[in-house]
């Protein structure tokens, strides 16, 4: 039982549920090292967006990687299933979808 719920996340909507469906696929192929990479390039491109648009807001980037930063350094102790929504969710941080807003 306690497997099964290692696999449903709670507090999703399901239209959120299913995006971050799709972004745990596309993470799937990434290691942990080329999630933090990617992550670590959206920060420095929200910190150029930040230099011309003072609203983005560079400290919660910058919070966001080190916790990335964090997860990825546990990356072996996780679950797997953990895995997978984590690197969805860093996927989807780091996408050029959500790339800063200028």
């Amino acid at each position: 039982m306690s497997d099964q719920l290692e696999l449903n996340l709670f507090g999703l909507t399901r239209s959120q549920f299913d995006r971050l469906c799709e972004y745990a696929d596309r993470a799937a192929g990434k290691s942990p090292d080329q999630l933090l990479s990617d992550a670590h390039r959206h920060l420095e491109q929200t910190k150029v967006a930040h230099a011309t648009n003072r609203m983005i807001n560079v400290k919660l980037a910058t919070a966001i990687v080190e916790v990335i930063e964090k997860v990825v350094a546990e990356w072996g102790s996780l679950p797997g299933a953990a895995k997978n929504w984590l690197a969805g969710a860093t996927h989807f941080r780091a996408s050029s979808l959500h790339a800063p807003v200028t």
